[in-house]
């Protein structure tokens, strides 16, 4: 994960085996920022916990009044929300291509 000016970049693969990891990263960010934009363009491979992450993200950002957005959601990413049958507001909402 790389981060700069308020924009986070997810690797290739956020999977169970990053999410701690991503996790903590994510949270200091809360922490620190008002708004939190994450970069999926090379996002290859996530799984329900990569994504089960991002919607918890995307709920704590909201519950503070904060700004979240998902940004160049690869087609992975857009598969696992749809086969995953997240509700398509979440997508709308906070996926910008």
């Amino acid at each position: 994960m790389e981060a700069k000016d308020g924009t986070i970049t997810l690797t290739e693969s956020v999977d169970i085996r990053q999410v701690e990891q991503l996790y903590n990263e994510l949270n200091e960010h809360i922490e620190q920022n008002d708004s939190l934009i994450v970069d999926c363009s090379q996002v290859q491979s996530i799984d329900t916990a990569g994504l089960q992450l991002l919607i918890a993200c995307q709920q704590k950002y909201v519950k503070q009044s904060k700004t979240f957005q998902i940004i160049n959601a690869s087609p992975v990413v857009i598969r696992t929300i749809e086969s995953l049958g997240i509700n398509l507001n979440f997508k709308k909402e906070y996926i910008a291509s």
